[in-house]
């Protein structure tokens, strides 16, 4: 994909198509961290250590993107959006980081993590609610990252040998 948008249009900074894979080795990084070191905490703590944190660079960010002026506060449509956003944030984010961090104390980080991978196919009935218009070729995707999250996760089962196998080695 990105070699294929360099083609098309070669001014672009390529540095961002790779800050998703930064992103990806962070939350691998986080779900060892919270596995290995956090395992006694509360999730509900650990979520509140990573929001305070996250706290300051998105006050910043705000703030440098002149986010506090009158003329944003006072218009409907931010108020409302901004609502939309508290409300997102509180439940699709909070909540589900609360529920993951204690799923990642409770079981293993690859069980963990797979989870994430169902978000597309939430993404997907959500999408189907909002009458979007999907291919076969998203059907197959979603059956892919399925089938991904199943391989992931399945044990293989270990042939213990019988005693007359054993007393023959």
């Amino acid at each position: 994909m990105v070699s294929s948008g360099a083609k098309m249009n070669d001014s672009q900074n390529l540095i961002y198509a790779f800050l998703p894979l930064v992103a990806t080795s962070m939350y691998a990084i986080n779900v060892h961290i919270i596995k290995r070191y956090l395992q006694d905490i509360p999730a509900l703590s650990i979520t509140v250590g990573c929001f305070t944190v996250l706290m300051i660079p998105a006050t910043l960010v705000l703030l440098f993107a002149d986010f506090f002026t009158a003329e944003n506060l006072n218009d409907t449509a931010t108020q409302t959006a901004i609502g939309y956003i508290a409300i997102l944030s509180v439940v699709g984010t909070g909540i589900a980081k609360i529920l993951f961090n204690r799923l990642v104390q409770i079981s293993n980080p690859v069980f963990s993590t797979s989870v994430t991978y169902l978000i597309p196919v939430v993404a997907f009935g959500w999408g189907i609610l909002d009458g979007e218009q999907f291919g076969f070729l998203q059907i197959v995707s979603g059956g892919i990252i399925l089938l991904g999250v199943y391989m992931a996760n399945r044990k293989k089962k270990i042939k213990k040998p019988t005693l007359k196998e054993s007393a023959l080695k």
